[in-house]
């Protein structure tokens, strides 16, 4: 083999292995994906249910998951409605993802969804016959195209990403359709699984390649980035503005890439607002001022910089900027939620990959819990540690960044933090201390009374879950600075960890209350 066939042989089989290691980090982000949302349905469960059924539920959530965390996720949920385990068709609905890419399709270059079942870690039971029907519905409820996956799919073939099928969309109008899925076994009938938003809208892929998109990092993506940016009037091509767009654009490239669908994810309202913030910069103004409802910006970490990712110098926070934008907005007090790491068990076991949760998650959680549902505080979420050379500074940089960007009360701040964003946020409230005046530790960090002692106008509030490993000392903790009577521990919800922050909300909503009151 001659040296240049070499260099040409070792460069495709390199280009390869990157490949499917991206390719492996996705389907991995699908699969807690999967998880993610299933603990969003738990917390809905959790919330409507009694006493002893949380409690069964909690000691059901906090067992060892043994390497299916959607097993015990679905025990738990069986739990909550008063059943001793859960069914077949429940577990199958707990184990199986549903891929279906992609998620636009313009109807020329993407003229069907591809739908793809994967159980990421196999079905734990046995299901003799196993059978899917899958369609492809439209607004109206119509079936515009459907598909059977055989008669005895095998786990096999669901971990191994044989169950698949094609959905045209043939002659149907754009707009939103629904693929939704079916199970039908010898031990039941024909039951519903799961159901996927996809959307039927053309020029969709070219309007967004008409974005700074990234995605990949290829040479030809960054070369149209670069080109992009240096067209824009010169006082536009570095600051706040162009920092915003990177931010809106990645919401972009979440639906175009195949990544996993977030909570209040809108693939033609996040292209839309892309669309109108690169106008602006076009344009020379601010696209700040044009921002409506909730959005997920980026803010500058300085020095704090992310390790790894494309938003190195930047920490993703989920904001509202109200129905008439940011400049209307009253002055209110600040609410900072920082949430944990993605984890797939109490044990604190985690996934290759995301390394940081989306602020969508615990956006979703919160508003399902009914947190702040008169809109009396700003609110804001940011991504969880995880990407941060020191995530106590990230926290103290969004929050100066949140300081300069919302009207907030400067002697009403506070900040919540869930296991290692309860550390980060321990430690930032110790830092701000002269800023911020509450801290909420929920299953993770701690401040003694000597620090509370040093900081009088800091209070601290502390939400412990059921089963977590460091519940004893984290009591203890709590305990001994709540003798300074500045500290205190917050009603025992019998919450478990996966949902800590949606089942706690109401208690730390009223200590926030507490703090705020004039």
């Amino acid at each position: 083999m001659t040296a240049r066939k070499l260099v040409l042989t070792l460069g495709v089989a390199l280009a390869s292995a990157v490949l499917g290691h991206a390719q492996a980090m996705r389907t991995e982000r699908h699969a807690f994906a999967l998880a993610a949302s299933q603990r969003l349905d738990l917390l809905d469960a959790w919330l409507a249910a009694t006493p002893e059924r949380r409690r069964a539920a909690a000691a059901s959530a906090a067992k060892p998951n043994d390497g299916n965390p959607y097993l015990t996720l679905a025990e738990a949920r069986a739990a909550l409605a008063g059943s001793a385990a859960p069914a077949v068709p429940e577990i199958l609905r707990a184990s199986l993802a549903v891929f279906a890419l992609p998620e636009v399709c313009d109807g020329e270059r993407f003229p069907a969804v591809h739908v793809t079942l994967h159980a990421p870690r196999g079905l734990p039971v046995a299901i003799d016959g196993l059978a899917f029907d899958l369609e492809l519905v439209d607004g109206a409820g119509e079936i515009v195209a459907s598909a059977t996956l055989g008669d005895a799919v095998g786990n096999d073939d669901l971990m191994r990403f044989r169950a698949t099928a094609p959905l045209a969309f043939s002659s149907a109008a754009p707009g939103r359709f629904e693929v939704r899925v079916f199970a039908r076994a010898a031990a039941f009938a024909r039951t519903s699984i799961a159901i996927s938003p996809v959307l039927l809208e053309p020029g969709f892929p070219a309007r967004a390649d008409a974005l700074p998109m990234l995605l990949d990092g290829s040479a030809l993506r960054v070369a149209s980035a670069d080109a992009i940016v240096a067209a824009l009037p010169e006082a536009q091509r570095s600051g706040p503005g162009l920092v915003l767009l990177r931010a809106l654009v990645h919401d972009v490239e979440r639906a175009y890439s195949g990544e996993p669908r977030r909570p209040g994810a809108d693939p033609q309202r996040d292209l839309a607002r892309a669309e109108a913030a690169l106008e602006a910069l076009r344009a020379d103004r601010d696209p700040w001022s044009d921002l409506r409802g909730r959005v997920t910006v980026s803010v500058p970490i300085g020095e704090f910089a992310g390790r790894q990712g494309e938003l190195v110098d930047f920490a993703l926070v989920s904001i509202d900027c109200g129905k008439d934008g940011l400049a209307q907005l009253p002055q209110r007090p600040l609410v900072l939620v920082v949430p944990g790491v993605p984890a797939w068990s109490i044990d604190a076991s985690r996934p290759a990959s995301p390394q940081t949760l989306h602020p969508a998650w615990t956006v979703d959680a919160l508003r399902r819990a009914g947190f702040d549902k008169d809109g009396r505080w700003h609110v804001a979420v940011m991504e969880s540690p995880g990407r941060f050379r020191s995530a106590s500074g990230a926290v103290r940089d969004v929050l100066r960044g949140l300081r300069q960007r919302l009207p907030v009360d400067p002697e009403r701040i506070a900040l919540v933090g869930e296991r290692e964003g309860g550390y980060a946020v321990a430690r930032a409230a110790l830092d701000e201390a002269g800023a911020v005046h509450g801290a909420v530790l929920v299953d993770g960090g701690a401040v003694t009374a000597a620090e509370l002692a040093s900081r009088e106008a800091l209070q601290i509030a502390y939400a412990i879950s059921v089963g977590h490993p460091a519940q004893a000392s984290l009591v203890a903790m709590a305990k001994a600075a709540a003798a300074t009577g500045r500290a205190q521990v917050l009603p025992d919800s019998g919450a478990p960890w996966c949902i800590a922050l949606g089942a706690h909300a109401a208690s730390i909503a009223a200590f926030l209350q507490s703090r705020f009151a004039p």
